[in-house]
């Protein structure tokens, strides 16, 4: 395995910054051995990162969610697309977030798990990699908030990954607010860069300060400053 960096931005008068975009060349490693360091794959292309995940056996087993049911697919019929779709957008405007995220249906490192009753109201869009599963992009349409069905959800991922034999089920980068109840699931760990670490308190801070960061200066002073 072998890291190279693309040398994107820097600035050496008005500020004190290296901006620098890492690239993975897996050579004759693993897929698993890059998720252990942090890696995943967006876009088709390796990526480093906060990364979070959990430790699988110290996760409780899916809790029913009454008038829905749980079903892992490996494609999407278009109809289900559809829903898919409409999900997510409904997921963005109540959340009031930007669609930076693509839909992937027809790529082949893609799998779903749908939360279905009369549509699909809810789902999780899943990365395979040989060795691993990520979670890395779930939402649900809100209809009925009493159920939180986005809170019942990961249960099910943590279920389909025991299934497959894995130790651990990683859940994407972790930054900011919104990233911060991942470190309260059971069996949370974050990659720091150099370790998996459980310290709780240094994540939530971390996911805190992300959103303080508005402009280039203020990055500068932070990188400055680590």
């Amino acid at each position: 395995m072998k890291v190279r960096y693309e040398h994107i931005y820097g600035s050496e008068e008005q500020f004190d910054l290296q901006f620098l975009k890492p690239i993975l060349d897996l050579e004759d490693s693993k897929e698993v051995e890059a998720l252990e360091q942090g890696w995943g794959i967006g876009e088709g292309k390796w990526y480093n990162s906060r990364s979070t995940r959990i430790r699988l056996n110290e996760y409780d087993t899916p809790k029913k969610v009454s008038g829905y049911k749980f079903n892992y697919n490996k494609t999407l019929t278009p109809e289900q697309y559809q829903q898919v779709d409409a999900a997510y957008q409904a997921f963005l405007d109540y959340k009031g977030f930007k669609r930076i995220y693509n839909l992937t249906p027809n790529d082949p490192r893609t799998s779903w798990l749908l939360c279905e009753s009369d549509k699909v109201h809810a789902f999780t869009m899943f990365t395979e990699y040989d060795g691993g599963l990520e979670s890395n992009l779930t939402a649900w349409d809100y209809s009925e908030i009493k159920k939180s069905i986005g809170k019942y959800i990961i249960g099910y991922e943590v279920e389909i990954a025991r299934q497959r034999g894995f130790q651990h089920l990683y859940i994407g980068p972790g930054y900011g607010m919104s990233a911060i109840y991942k470190g309260y699931l059971k069996g949370f760990e974050w990659w720091t860069g150099m370790e998996w670490s459980t310290d709780i308190d240094k994540y939530v801070m971390l996911c805190q300060r992300d959103d303080t960061i508005l402009t280039i200066e203020d990055l500068s002073n932070l990188y400055a400053n680590t």
